[in-house]
Parts: C-alpha cells; sequence; structure tokens
C-alpha cells in the first residue's frame, strides 16, 4: 500500500513539473527587425521624396535605422512632436548632426504615428514612422479551398500572423495545456491522500 502511495505522489510531482515548464519554457518571443531609412542630399528614403514625406510602417519593438552613408552634407533625424511646422522642445529621438556617415537607430515601443524632419533642412526632407500595435499586424488570407454547398455552414478563415510572428498562433493554446497537466497532478495528489487516509483507518 505504501509503495502505491509513493507511486501517485511521484506521478503528481512528475506531472506538476511538467506543467510548469510547459507555460514557463514554451512561450514563443516575438521576433523584433530593424528598418532601414536611407538619407541623402535633401531626402529621405530617396530622392523622390525631396519635399515630401517619407512613410514607413513597423510593428511595436522594431528598431528604424537611419542610414547617412550616402550624403555629403550635414544632416539629422529628429522627431518634431505634433507638427514638423511647429516642432516641440523635447523630441522622443534627435540624432543631432551626422555628418560622417554613420547610422543613427531608434527602437519603437509604443504603437502610433511620428513624423520627423531633418533639423538643419526643415522643409525639403521630412518622414513619418507609422507603428503598428500586434492585433493590426494580422492579415486576412483568401480561402483557396472550394466554395462549400450552400446546405453547409461556411467554414471560418483564421488570419495567421504577419512574417516574424509564425508561432503566436499556436502560443495562446499553451497556457491551457499546461493548465491541464497542473489539474492532472492535483488529481493525483488528492487520490494519493485519499488512499493513505483510507491506509491508515484500515490501520
Amino acid at each position: 500500500m505504501r509503495s502505491a502511495i509513493r507511486l501517485f505522489a511521484t506521478l503528481a510531482v512528475v506531472v506538476t513539473v511538467s506543467a510548469t515548464l510547459s507555460a514557463v519554457t514554451l512561450q514563443p518571443a516575438a521576433a523584433q527587425e530593424t528598418a532601414t531609412i536611407a538619407v541623402g542630399n535633401f531626402w529621405f528614403c530617396d530622392s523622390s521624396f525631396q519635399n515630401g514625406v517619407c512613410e514607413t510602417t513597423i510593428n511595436a519593438g522594431d528598431t528604424v535605422a537611419w542610414d547617412f552613408s550616402g550624403v555629403t552634407v550635414t544632416h539629422t533625424t529628429t522627431e518634431c512632436g505634433d507638427s514638423c511646422d511647429a516642432p516641440g522642445d523635447s523630441p522622443l529621438w534627435n540624432s543631432g548632426t551626422v555628418s560622417d556617415g554613420s547610422t543613427f537607430q531608434f527602437t519603437f515601443s509604443e504603437p502610433g504615428t511620428y513624423s520627423y524632419r531633418c533639423n538643419i533642412h526643415p522643409s525639403p526632407m521630412r518622414g513619418q514612422i507609422t507603428v503598428l500595435a500586434a492585433q493590426e499586424e494580422l492579415a486576412a488570407t483568401p480561402d483557396a479551398s472550394p466554395p462549400p454547398d450552400d446546405s453547409s455552414p461556411s467554414p471560418a478563415v483564421v488570419a495567421p500572423p504577419v512574417t516574424g510572428q509564425g508561432m503566436q498562433s499556436e502560443a495562446g493554446a499553451l497556457p491551457w495545456t499546461a493548465v491541464a497537466l497542473a489539474a492532472s497532478g492535483v488529481a493525483l495528489v488528492g487520490l494519493g491522500a485519499a488512499t493513505l487516509r483510507r491506509a491508515r483507518g484500515l490501520g
């Protein structure tokens, strides 16, 4: 009898530890990427954006790198605030003057729209960064299956994650697996305790 109780206890510990490891180690990390914006003489992105606005879209957590390697005069990349015509005094980022062909980077952690300009050439050199939240990253995928019979319900089309979030759809199921394993461990512990009380009562 005592051997059976020890077996129940051992199984309970194994299941509980497995549940904990599933919850901790199987969660995939969201991929983060770097978008590079070329900087030229009097433009961001490319020369077609001179006197225009270079628009870039990224995901929250991504990094933008401004590449000054193609310039021959000094420039900056400086966040404007509410308006690039009347920028604020405390920009979210400011590269300072760059004339050595280096790269300036900034990581965007919050969704939103961010305008920037070159403080030395504020009119011809402007840009805008749009940072998407996680729920905005999903894009619907066309249903390639043949059309269903009119008498049967239409299947739901599930939108997959964008590139770099490939494991996101599976991640939501992992905590439920851990909960199920933990519940099994608790049940085994309870069964072992009940068996132990019964054995003591018979003794």
